[in-house]
């Protein structure tokens, strides 16, 4: 379990203009960062991983966002020692429209990675290219 912003912020801005006219009034003409709590399970062995994590509150918006609450689920399989197969699925439960799954296959070579990850769902789609290397 993960406790993130344990303390509650306001920071007001100098423009004033980052949340929509009724969020602004509703927080009294601030930001407000607000306490996270997360939940996560996972289960690893040598064929892989399989995890899930949970949005125990409501994590309310910043800026021109909408709240959120989440639950993601994620597979990732080992293959031929080098090849990771990956999948995963994520449900907001405050809005439908931004669930997604994802798909994804990791390379590992000399000390190194390149991982690539497709996400999307019927309005929006995305995609990751990343390198890494472990010294």
């Amino acid at each position: 379990m993960i406790v993130k912003n344990i303390l509650e912020q306001k920071y007001d801005t100098v423009q004033k203009n980052t949340l929509s006219a009724a969020d602004y009034q509703a927080r009294g003409g601030a930001i407000v960062i607000s306490p996270q709590v997360r939940a996560g399970i996972a289960y690893q062995s040598n064929w892989g991983t399989l995890a899930a994590d949970l949005d125990l509150t409501k994590n309310k918006a910043i800026g021109f966002e909408e709240d959120s609450q989440q639950l993601a689920l994620g597979a990732a399989f080992d293959t031929l020692g080098f090849l990771q197969l990956r999948v995963g699925y994520k449900s907001d439960f405050e809005d439908s429209d931004r669930s997604a799954a994802s798909a994804g296959l990791g390379v590992v070579f000399l000390g190194g990675h390149i991982d690539a990850v497709i996400s999307g769902n019927s309005d929006e789609i995305g995609g990751v290219l990343a390198f890494g290397f472990a010294f």
